[in-house]
């Protein structure tokens, strides 16, 4: 069984706050998941100052693959 750690609930598009998605991928690492799913809105997470690189570097630290997008 593969499990996929979704980022949805701290999504951009249903809250306010910055979703520290380095974060979320480093957590879910540690809980056994195998993969990430973001949900993500470039243009809010360039607004406060997170980069597509930022994204990308998190997810190499992490050691988990993004294997969807939303």
């Amino acid at each position: 069984t593969r499990l996929l750690y979704e980022t949805i609930q701290f999504s951009p598009f249903l809250c306010d706050r910055e979703p520290d998605l380095a974060s979320q991928f480093e957590a879910a690492a540690a809980a056994g998941y195998d993969g990430v799913g973001i949900d993500v809105n470039l243009d809010a997470l360039a607004a406060r100052g997170t980069s597509l690189d930022d994204i990308v570097r998190a997810l190499a630290a992490s050691g988990l693959p993004c294997v969807e997008l939303q």
